[in-house]
């Protein structure tokens, strides 16, 4: 989930400090970075927004493949071929 990349994000500011700046609570910024709560598609822009991201930065990055290659995640193989995406 996107938790660990919004306290990196967050830096050395407050939770409050950016709930703040954000327009939400300091208990839903707090359950963000839980992964206790996904924020509403209107919240992902504002935190994107506020950061200089975009949402696909901060919310997706993270559930890219590399396309064309083989690794191997948790013990499984993945082998995705770009041109099987396309069909």
């Amino acid at each position: 989930m996107c938790g660990e990349k919004l306290k990196e994000l967050r830096g050395k500011h407050s939770q409050q400090q950016i709930a703040n700046a954000i327009g939400i609570t300091k208990s839903a910024w707090a359950m963000y970075e839980r992964n206790e709560r996904t924020p509403r598609d209107e919240i992902k822009i504002r935190i994107a927004n506020f950061f200089g991201k975009s949402v696909q930065e901060i919310f997706f990055r993270q559930q890219y493949v590399y396309l064309n290659s083989s690794k191997k995640y948790d013990g499984i193989n993945i082998d995705i071929k770009q041109d099987n995406l396309s069909k």
